[in-house]
């Protein structure tokens, strides 16, 4: 009951060493939490044979062993599990982690504790031990010298993650940091290309502004008053063009309004030369209407003085 507590709680915590090598996106650093994880699992499988070894000892912790049913049944699953652990290994591991793995169980007593193990569990299928076998009793301190191997691999696996994941993590925060410096590079070059475009629009805005209330105050009323001072003689036809010299939007929008200067100026240089020809042809009328008046006043004058002699001769 105690190893299958132990059990349970070891193989809770392992499941953690998985949820991490499925968590990352790193494959290497995810290949060698995995492969300490198996490590573990090995090392985990050793750990209840040798405590199932040693259980079976009894109280004397020597001597002949006592086998019973679950303690055959126990090893022989943990037998199981740490041969599909160990292909999983071999099947999953780096060649440097396989050389790993083999460095730390390759002492002599490593050697012989899956030998003794076999044996122990022969002993125990056949029911009978013989007084004073230490077979159970040299296979279990076999198997705590495996363990001892097996955590010195996994110690040195968990390390090489944890390495891993430190130089993970001083990249990912370089690289925030470069990409934070490269975003905010970016920002201030976005806002000063704002700032000169906004700056490119407003200032021919502006300009389009003044020279059109210029126009429209100034230019176009004073020029429509020498001409209708001049009746549209001896003045000027050119107009200043406003001072935008682009050739975007803006531009096309002062050239149409100097148009319509130029049109405005067209139009009241008709008018004041039709509004001169009018007074000319008026002028004209009047002359002519005063020589006629004049011949006619000249008639009735001779009239009067024929008559006036008329009467002196028949008086």
């Amino acid at each position: 009951a105690v190893i299958e507590s132990y059990a349970s709680a070891i193989t809770s915590l392992q499941e953690l060493n998985g949820q991490v090598a499925d968590g990352s996106t790193d494959t290497t650093l995810a290949g060698t939490v995995r492969a300490a994880s198996l490590v573990s699992e090995i090392k985990e499988d050793a750990s209840q044979q040798q405590a199932i070894l040693t259980s079976a000892l009894g109280p004397y912790l020597s001597g002949v062993a006592q086998w019973g049913h679950s303690q055959r049944a126990a090893i022989n699953n943990a037998l199981s599990a740490q041969q599909g652990n160990l292909s999983e290994f071999y099947a999953a591991a780096t060649p440097a982690q396989r050389q790993l793995y083999r460095s730390a169980l390759a002492g002599p007593a490593n050697g012989g504790a899956h030998a003794l193990v076999q044996q122990a569990v022969a002993l125990a299928n056949r029911g009978h031990v013989a007084a004073g076998d230490t077979t159970v009793y040299n296979a279990s301190q076999a198997i705590y010298q495996v363990v001892s191997s097996l955590r010195s691999a996994e110690e040195h696996l968990f390390g090489s993650a944890v390495a891993q994941s430190k130089v993970l993590r001083s990249s990912a925060v370089t690289s925030v940091i470069i990409d934070s410096i490269l975003v905010l590079v970016v920002l201030a070059l976005v806002l000063l290309l704002t700032a000169m475009v906004s700056t490119s629009l407003v200032r021919p805005l502006r300009r389009l502004r003044a020279g059109a209330l210029e126009v429209a105050g100034m230019r176009l009323p004073e020029a429509v008053r020498q001409m209708n001072e001049s009746d549209g003689a001896d003045v000027t036809m050119d107009i200043e063009p406003i001072d935008v010299d682009s050739s975007d939007e803006i531009g096309e929008v002062a050239r149409a309004f100097d148009q319509v200067h130029k049109e405005a100026v067209q139009l009241a240089a008709n008018e004041a030369a039709l509004r001169g020809n009018v007074n000319a042809m008026f002028v004209n009328l009047s002359r002519r209407s005063q020589s006629l008046v004049e011949r006619q006043i000249r008639l009735i004058d001779e009239l009067e003085q024929g008559e006036q002699e008329d009467r002196k001769s028949v008086v």
